[in-house]
Parts: structure tokens; C-alpha cells; sequence
């Protein structure tokens, strides 16, 4: 589960209230500015948030626990520059129960069904945008969470490759609690169980 309560971040956002429970995807939607990626950024535990109440899986943000049961995807960043792509990936998964071995074939044999094992041992600044976009969902699909926070998870693709993402999230949506934060328009607005738009000056309550 995810909780916010009495979010804040002044002068853009004013006592935001939102949960988000397994089973459910929650789209937070709002132009550029509003302050979505400072929430994402509060629920992973890289900016302390005083003063609210704030869980991620059910604990407190940047714990251990926490980052255990959760996954997240940020807009920029996802990856370290200079290291190949493949390398990242297998390190993550094997903090995660999974041995390096297999880990290299998961990881191949996932390439393959996206379409990208061409790239799967390059640096991430050597790769087009809609690449790098679907290297970002890999750990989501191969691996388990109880909690998702998705900033952006579409942005930069196009068909067939959209429907296949779209259809990875609403898998996940299954056992997961998604939070999903955009600015542009998206598919996800028609599978979504909820959407949250933050103006400006955002005070609302999601009523979950």
C-alpha cells in the first residue's frame, strides 16, 4: 500500500491526501511543475518529507524493508552512465534473491522478447530514449512488488511496443499498488481505477 497524508509542498501542493491499495492503479496527473516528481522523490526516501504522514509497502520511505517491497521508475536516471546496461540490471536483480547466472539469462532471454537485446550491453547514454524507456520496466516484470511508483512509465514509446508496457502494468496492477504520474496525455487514463490531477495549488483528498 501507499499513504500519503497531509502532503505538502508548498506553494504547489497543499494537504494531499492519497492512497493507493494492491490491486489498484492510482494515475496522478498534472502539467509540468506541480511537484510529481518531489513526490516520487518523498516516497523513495531521497527527500525527507516532515511533518506528514507518508508510508511506501506499508513502511517508512528509504527504509530497507521499504525499498524491498518496492519498485520505482523516474524519469531520468534509471541508470549510472559509463556501465552497460546489462551489468546494472544483473546487479539489481541479484539484491533481489536472484543469482548473477541466472540473472544474465532472465535478462537475455527478456531482451529478446522486448525486442532490444542489440542493446543489452551498451551504456544507457549510447541508447535511444525508447530504449532506454523499456530497459526502465525490466525489473518491474522480472521481478515481484507490492508497491509500484511509475513517473512517466510510457513516455517515449510507440506501437507495438505501448500496448505491450500498457499490458505489463495491468499484470502488475493485479498484485501491486501503482502509483503512476504523468504530465501528458496516455493510455492509462482508460485502465486507471483512479486519477488525482494536481493544479497549481493542489488541496484534495483521494478518498481511498
Amino acid at each position: 500500500m501507499i499513504k500519503l497524508r497531509g502532503y505538502s509542498d508548498p506553494p504547489r501542493i497543499s494537504d494531499l491526501d492519497l492512497t493507493v491499495k494492491p490491486g489498484e492503479m492510482v494515475l496522478l496527473a498534472g502539467d509540468a511543475g506541480t511537484g510529481k516528481s518531489r513526490i516520487v522523490a518523498c516516497l523513495a526516501g531521497l527527500r525527507r518529507c516532515r511533518g506528514q504522514k507518508i508510508s511506501m509497502a506499508g513502511h517508512r520511505p528509504g527504509s530497507m524493508t521499504s525499498l524491498g517491497r518496492s519498485f520505482f521508475l523516474f524519469q531520468e536516471d534509471n541508470f549510472a552512465p559509463g556501465k552497460e546496461v546489462l551489468s546494472q540490471l544483473v546487479r539489481r536483480l541479484s539484491t533481489r534473491g536472484v543469482g548473477r547466472r541466472r540473472a544474465r539469462y532472465m535478462l537475455d532471454t527478456w531482451s529478446k522478447s522486448w525486442g532490444v537485446y542489440q542493446f543489452l550491453r551498451r551504456p544507457p547514454e549510447k541508447l535511444p530514449l525508447p530504449v532506454l524507456q523499456i530497459f526502465g520496466l525490466c525489473e518491474l516484470e522480472l521481478c515481484s512488488f507490492t508497491a509500484t511508483v511509475l513517473d512517466g512509465p510510457l513516455y517515449n514509446l510507440g506501437p507495438p511496443v505501448l500496448e505491450q508496457a500498457t499490458q505489463l502494468l495491468l499484470k502488475i496492477r493485479e498484485s501491486a499498488a501503482m502509483l503512476v504520474l504523468t504530465d501528458l496525455p496516455t493510455t492509462l487514463y482508460e485502465v486507471a481505477d483512479r486519477v488525482v490531477t494536481l493544479s497549481p495549488t493542489t488541496e484534495a483528498a483521494d478518498g481511498g
